[in-house]
């Protein structure tokens, strides 16, 4: 018995010290960038929680590119940009623009920037997530956001020769979430 509580100990105390392979626990995850933006996806330190995840989301569509999130939710992540931008205030619905990394299944597919329409700056092949202006429906329910994308001026230039928020790893995230369709419901049509 000695020796088996002995194995027991000496297997969890290694499994302890070895870096395990990250499991996924989103299909689909934003998080926020815990330092600067690097150029390298895979080098960009995130928060340790998605600001965004599964449960927060009530339709994306990768279509429209458009995408519904909870009240709650909608709070949180407007709570959260603000204090990345070093200010806090629970009335207004804006923030400074804000990196962030967006997950699929479990891997990085793309770094993006939360932004306002207030916002002056203009952000060339990656993707940009908004509120959408106008929201329909009751906003205590939910709040609706629009991921946009603009190609370099110069595309003989481009570092990146695809818009990114159609990854096929994008596509198959959704599909999993919202297996029936990938139409907003009624209540999010304008």
């Amino acid at each position: 018995m000695t020796l088996l509580v002995s194995c027991a100990i000496a297997t969890a105390q290694v499994a302890s010290n070895t870096p395990s392979a990250k499991v996924p626990t989103n299909t689909l995850a934003i998080y926020l960038l815990a330092g600067e933006r690097k150029p390298n996806l895979q080098d960009n330190k995130l928060e340790p929680k998605p600001v965004l995840a599964d449960e927060d989301f009530l339709f994306y569509n990768t279509q429209s590119q458009q995408f519904a999130i909870t009240a709650q939710a909608a709070r949180r992540l407007c709570r959260k940009l603000q204090e990345k931008s070093g200010f806090y205030e629970p009335r207004l619905f804006t923030w400074s623009d804000t990196p962030f990394v967006l997950e699929a299944l479990g891997e990085r597919v793309y770094v993006g920037m939360f932004s306002t329409d207030t916002s002056s700056a203009q952000y060339a092949e990656i993707p940009v997530i908004k509120h959408e202006s106008g929201v329909i429906g009751n906003p205590i329910d939910y709040v609706k956001f629009d991921i946009g994308f603009q190609t370099a001026p110069f595309p003989s230039i481009s570092k990146h020769s695809s818009d990114p928020r159609n990854d096929k790893r994008v596509v198959e995230a959704v599909r999993r979430l919202f297996p029936v369709t990938n139409s907003p419901p009624k209540l999010f049509l304008k």
